[in-house]
């Protein structure tokens, strides 16, 4: 664990005890990021899957960045889910895994969440190779260089 993990990991210890907020509405980002799905659910009775943190981070984002797989499954299904959205740092709640524990571990959830966060447009889903431009198209030589 680097030490990014590590401060991540002490602030989910320590918004542990504050789960609830002053209105006692289940705390859906804090809730997704330690994986306590019944807490989850709960809060999602009150505010939308889709709500954003000060950070414009959404529960997918906390899900992502606390590897949550359980917490991302269920949210994945969820009809009116964005996973597009980004926070307001860019970072699309795939990429959040990543940034927090590096390639190794992260890559695991950036994989599962990109077709979810980068989705194909449908016009773009079926190309094929004669669908490509030639070289003499794109006035490059054989080996793709001018």
């Amino acid at each position: 664990m680097n030490s990014s993990q590590g401060c991540l990991a002490r602030a989910f210890v320590i918004e542990k005890e504050n789960v609830l907020q002053e209105n006692d509405v289940s705390n859906i980002f804090v809730s997704a990021a330690l994986g306590d799905l019944a807490l989850l659910i709960d809060g999602l009775k009150h505010w939308g899957v889709n709500s954003q943190d000060n950070n414009k981070m959404t529960v997918l984002h906390h899900a992502s960045g606390g590897l949550r797989y359980e917490v991302v499954d269920y949210l994945l299904e969820l009809e009116n889910i964005d996973a597009t959205l980004e926070d307001k740092f860019g970072r699309s709640a795939a990429w959040v895994a990543v940034e927090v524990y590096g390639d190794d571990v992260g890559k695991k959830m950036y994989d599962k969440l990109a077709p979810y966060c980068y989705p194909i447009a449908e016009e773009d889903r079926d190309l094929y190779a004669d669908d490509a431009p030639t070289n003499e198209e794109l006035n490059t030589g054989p080996d793709g260089l001018g």
